[in-house]
């Protein structure tokens, strides 16, 4: 087993379905986005270039995707805070996967690669 997927086998049973339908999300957008195990995270590469990753917030525990050329698009899903470069796409375990929304944001992101 790689990295990823102990990360995936070691998230309880409600994390593990949300994660797992994100990764399928991000891998199936297109056929040049790669996952690499980088900084303790699932990491997503576009043409071999930094794109996303997976990440739940320690404090709230609530997942997210990190979009690492956030600054440079726009979108109401986006939320940057004090980070100088990326915006990430907030999510809720209590809620569908925005999937619309994080394509479009795919969409955005995709002519800077």
């Amino acid at each position: 087993m790689t990295n990823i997927d102990l990360y995936f086998e070691s998230l309880n049973e409600e994390y593990f379905a949300y994660m797992i339908g994100l990764r399928g999300l991000i891998l199936k957008y297109h056929s040049s986005i790669s996952e690499e195990w980088k900084y303790g995270t699932p990491f997503y590469y576009f043409n071999k270039r930094p794109f996303c990753y997976l990440y739940i917030n320690k404090q709230t525990g609530h997942p997210y995707i990190g979009i690492v050329r956030g600054n440079r698009i726009n979108h109401d899903i986006l939320f940057q805070g004090d980070r100088k470069k990326m915006k990430i796409i907030p999510l809720d375990l209590s809620y569908d996967i925005p999937r619309t929304m994080i394509l479009e944001v795919f969409d955005l992101l995709t002519p800077l690669y």
